[in-house]
């Protein structure tokens, strides 16, 4: 089964911190909640909760709620604003439920079309794990000057699994420029650069790769084959 559609597809547990609800120009209500993704169990030291912007305009207005933590499914979305710094601006999460799901456990699940920035390196771990990375971006599609929008970009990891090498080859083997769909878990992660400031990196650790153009069977992501436009509020 041949399945050439962009994906954009995300399953999210989050910490709604506060929700603003608005009336549109159009008429009707529309919320905007700060929310956060808790590191799972067992990530990193470095890893932070990712900040997300939720904006919903359905039935989910009434939902959301500040104080709670819910598992939404929809799309990612992503802006920059100036933040006064020459050499870098703000990033600014975006997220797109259209429905909420009930779970026992969290989660963090991503279906994503990405285009390679680069070849992907690899190496071993102190401990022998055998992994790869590399820079994958999400697109955004343009915006009403038919500019396009900043790319989401994305450090894309894989490890190997009780000596199974095959996430690790697929990663190696993405040509720079080229197109793929990967599933994986969302991470967020603190560093300081060269000149001592602290910085985020925003990563995908992988799961499943599969060819943009490339056969594959239905999986929970399916659901993105839907066309989704993003909403317009005023």
């Amino acid at each position: 089964m041949s399945d050439n559609k962009f994906k954009n597809f995300a399953v999210l547990t989050l910490a709604i911190q506060s929700v603003e609800v608005k009336e549109s120009k159009k008429g009707g209500q529309y919320a905007i909640a700060q929310a956060l993704l808790q590191p799972g169990e067992g990530e990193r030291p470095e890893t932070k909760p990712m900040p997300f912007r939720v904006i919903v305009n359905n039935g989910l207005t009434k939902v959301l709620k500040a104080g709670t933590t819910m598992t939404l499914v929809g799309h990612l979305g992503y802006e920059e604003k100036d933040s006064g710094d020459k050499e870098h601006r703000t990033a600014i999460y975006l997220f797109f439920p259209y429905k909420f799901e009930e779970t026992k456990q969290p989660r963090s699940f991503a279906q994503l079309t990405l285009r390679a920035g680069q070849e992907a390196t690899s190496r071993y771990t102190d401990s022998g794990v055998f992994w790869a990375h590399t820079r994958m971006a999400l697109g955004m599609g343009k915006d009403e000057k038919e500019e396009y929008k900043p790319s989401l970009w994305l450090n894309v990891k894989a490890f190997s699994r009780d000596g199974d090498q095959t996430l690790v080859q697929k990663l190696t083997a993405v040509a720079k420029g080229s197109l793929v769909t990967v599933s994986g878990r969302l991470t967020y992660e603190a560093y300081t650069d060269k000149d001592g400031v602290e910085r985020v990196s925003t990563g995908l650790v992988v799961s499943k790769i599969s060819d943009f153009e490339g056969g594959g069977s239905q999986t929970e992501g399916e659901e993105s084959a839907k066309e989704f436009v993003e909403p317009s509020f005023g």
